[in-house]
């Protein structure tokens, strides 16, 4: 009963599947008791065939839900069940994205600039690969990764990534649009056609303005 209200609340409010792994210890072990004396009671073949049916329907059905097995392409219907399945594609795509951005702005004012990413998936991405195409490590409030750096207070300038506009004329005096994230696969995943911003003259020092700018999630 307590498994059944935490996945109501969990789905009602978005939370991950992982929330509820506490748990799975315990029903297994229940599971387990009442299926061996299910099959006790009957020594049939048939018996024990659906059950290894039943197994074998619920290891694919977690591998195609919960692992990389899937092409991009197809895995519309499982974002559905599980969204975190399609946050790291097209990670390249975004991290070159950004890239452009930032090659736009002048030589004399990237040796001010900052990468700003509104989770730690899109930092992650731009840690990952941001080398290849000459971009600094990002910077992210999300999280624990709110704790790794701030970015400097002589930073005049972010290119940032996965904030709204409302939220970021809180921080910024300006802000322009200058692309938007295409991963080239078409998945409607989190980064998805979202903007890619120039931000200048932060409203505060960053260290100042830090603490309002993480954030969990």
């Amino acid at each position: 009963m307590t498994y059944l209200l935490l996945a109501g609340c969990y789905l009602l409010a978005g939370g991950k599947a992982y929330y509820l792994a506490g748990a799975y210890p315990v029903l297994l072990a229940a599971g387990g008791i009442a299926t061996d004396g299910w099959l006790r009671r009957d020594t049939g073949r048939t018996r024990a065939r659906r059950l290894a049916a039943a197994l074998a329907f619920a290891a694919l059905t977690g591998a195609v839900v919960g692992l990389a097995v899937l092409p991009a392409r197809w895995l519309g219907p499982v974002l559905l069940v599980n969204p975190d399945a399609g946050e790291t594609v097209g990670w390249p795509a975004l991290t070159r994205d950004v890239a452009r951005a930032w090659a736009e702005l002048p030589a004399a004012e990237r040796s001010h600039a900052v990468v700003l990413a509104g989770n730690y998936g899109e930092a992650g991405a731009i840690q990952r690969f941001g080398p290849q195409f000459g971009l600094p490590v990002p910077y992210s409030g999300h999280n624990a990764y709110a704790d790794w750096a701030v970015p400097p207070d002589g930073a005049t300038t972010a290119v940032v990534i996965g904030y709204s506009e409302r939220r970021l004329s809180r921080l910024f005096a300006r802000c322009t649009v200058a692309g938007h994230v295409d991963n080239g696969q078409g998945l409607d995943n989190g980064e998805q056609g979202g903007p890619i911003w120039i931000c200048r003259d932060p409203r505060r020092p960053w260290s100042v303005a830090w603490p309002d700018i993480r954030h969990l999630g």
